[in-house]
């Protein structure tokens, strides 16, 4: 039976918090009603045409502002609370927020006052009008949280129109989500997402019968492409060929991938793997990679590990590892003031422990000290 946290997630609609709308050449990102979408605004040249990834997307039928609800914070030392980082960056409970805020200047101010090897602040507003802001820090001794694949710099042609159809499949998903429907997205036994809604099934059912002859290629867009939109599509394809075990290397690959979305994307990905691996040796991604993920300093990052964790927490040969490097994140996303990512933490430390201690951190801390 599914459960009450997989239909929380919605993976239909994003995964990891990262929602974005695809126009091929364009993807436009903007955050969904789950997650938060971080806009790097890199412009690239693409076989001569000027794309500009991740774009904010203007809809008319979102809000013009937006009511910040809470704060949370990643990464802070000892003595540091969060409260005073929210104070440094000038930003008050209840104020209001535009969909387009960003927070590069007060990251900027933060970082340079304080001395932080890094600092992002991720927007996450919501379709009933809130706004929920995460401050993610990383100090100078701490700096190797930072480190990423190299970025591709090749240009990989396909033989077929696979990434572009799969670029209108994720639009549509959006599409549908934004007009109030249920894209129905579940793990199937065949390691790969099944789509209750009809006009998605096509889509996955051509993908299931054409990722697997297009796996090098396919593979060689994800790993050396330098279009990142080009790769995320990649992710999502090689997602539909569940039993190769090379596809699941280069999405494993892929969980440090320089670009947010092509992380997102390949994470998604891997879940319905995970979700029905019966042993470790089953399992498609490594613990640790997965915990490199969680530790990167972003919202969306932390969202997409946990829910790789959740699914790897389910085969008692890995809980121990699990427990071992993940449990001070889950703590502090177990504190998080959204609701969505509190819930993510303790579903994820249920499953690691067996204990159902609610949301409270401080029961779970004394737990494990005991342990």
């Amino acid at each position: 039976m599914q459960s009450e946290a997989w239909r929380r997630r919605r993976w239909g609609v994003a995964l990891g918090g990262a929602a974005a709308l695809w126009a091929w050449g364009v993807a436009r990102a903007e955050a969904s009603d789950v997650g938060v979408a971080q806009r790097h605004g890199q412009s690239q040249e693409v076989e001569g045409e000027r794309t500009n990834d991740l774009a904010p997307l203007p809809d008319p039928r979102r809000r013009s502002r937006f009511v910040l609800l809470g704060v949370d914070c990643f990464g802070l030392g000892p003595g540091e609370r969060c409260a005073e980082l929210q104070e440094a960056a000038g930003l008050e409970l209840g104020q209001a927020m535009t969909p387009g805020w960003s927070g590069r200047g007060a990251a900027r101010q933060l970082q340079l006052a304080r001395g932080y090897a890094f600092v992002g602040l991720s927007p996450v507003f919501t379709l009933d009008g809130a706004a929920w802001l995460t401050i993610d820090v990383v100090r100078p001794d701490a700096r190797e949280r930072l480190v990423l694949n190299p970025s591709p710099s090749g240009s990989v042609r396909l033989r077929s129109n696979l990434l572009e159809l799969y670029g209108s499949f994720a639009n549509l998903q959006l599409e549908v989500a934004h007009a109030g429907g249920e894209v129905g997205m579940r793990p199937g036994a065949d390691g790969t997402w099944q789509v209750e809604e009809p006009r998605l099934a096509p889509f996955t059912a051509l993908f299931r019968a054409e990722a697997p002859s297009h796996r090098e290629e396919l593979i060689q867009v994800l790993t050396a492409d330098r279009e990142p939109s080009r790769r995320r599509a990649a992710a999502g394809l090689l997602g539909y060929d569940s039993a190769s075990a090379a596809s699941a290397d280069a999405l494993g690959v892929a969980l440090l991938d320089p670009d947010l979305y092509v992380r997102a994307e390949a994470a998604r990905a891997l879940v319905p793997r995970l979700h029905t691996a019966q042993r470790a040796t089953d399992a498609p991604v490594d613990v640790e990679v997965v915990c490199r993920l969680l530790e990167l300093p972003s919202a969306a990052d932390r969202s997409a590990a946990a829910s790789l964790l959740a699914e790897l927490a389910r085969l008692p040969e890995l809980r121990p590892r699990i427990l071992e490097r993940a449990m001070p994140v889950l703590l502090q996303m177990l504190e998080s003031p959204r609701e969505s990512v509190a819930a993510l933490a303790e579903e994820v430390l249920r499953r690691v422990t067996g204990l159902e201690l609610g949301r409270d951190a401080s029961l779970w801390r004394a737990e494990l000290r005991r342990r």
